[in-house]
């Protein structure tokens, strides 16, 4: 489920982005971008980064009940601006034309296609939760923005068989030689029910 969840909201941005908001250069899942270069990084601005945060059981003492977690999913914006820091997350507007989009509007994209929408999936509808920034900061003459937003959820954190309760009907075996390590031949037992 943890698949699906991340890549449905990647395809909601993606399909947000073909719909008329083009300027979003970079929808993609997040593999540790600023860790790396950050200046590689920038290049993709104005971008939207998915990454899956954690999960935790609903109920402790029904741990056994798979399908009672909470999942929080993470959306990362990051805009920038020559001018400074500041229009890095305001953006710029001449004549009520957007020449710049800045991170909180990267932000408000976002929310406008993920919160109380549940993907499609068998999951509770996604809640907006905590924002933060990530950084502020200038690199060379670039003001940067990167802000961070939780997205949760309830549902199956794996998707299981749906019968799971079915009896084991038959056993395989594989007998070996312990000297040599070479096989003896495999043998299926059929169990009585």
């Amino acid at each position: 489920m943890l698949v699906a969840i991340e890549q449905s909201i990647k395809d909601r941005l993606h399909q947000y982005k073909q719909d008329g908001h083009e300027y979003i250069r970079t929808i993609a899942s997040y593999g540790g971008e600023f860790d790396d270069d950050l200046a590689v990084a920038v290049r993709s601005f104005p971008a939207i980064w998915v990454a899956f945060a954690g999960a935790l059981p609903i109920d402790a003492k029904r741990a056994s009940q798979i399908d009672d977690y909470e999942m929080t999913f993470v959306v990362i914006v990051g805009a920038r601006s020559g001018r400074n820091e500041e229009a890095s997350r305001h953006g710029l507007a001449i004549g009520g034309e957007q020449i710049e989009v800045g991170s909180y509007q990267l932000l408000s994209d976002a929310m406008s296609v993920l919160h109380k929408s549940n993907l499609g999936l068998a999951i509770s509808k996604l809640k907006a939760g905590k924002v933060a920034t990530l950084f502020n900061t200038k690199i060379r003459s670039l003001g940067l923005s990167v802000l961070t937003q939780e997205y949760t959820c309830t549902g199956s954190l794996f998707d299981f068989p749906e019968d799971t309760d079915s009896p084991l009907l038959r056993i395989g075996t594989d007998y070996r030689d312990p000297v040599a390590d070479v096989s003896l031949g495999t043998q299926l037992i059929e169990l009585e029910q």
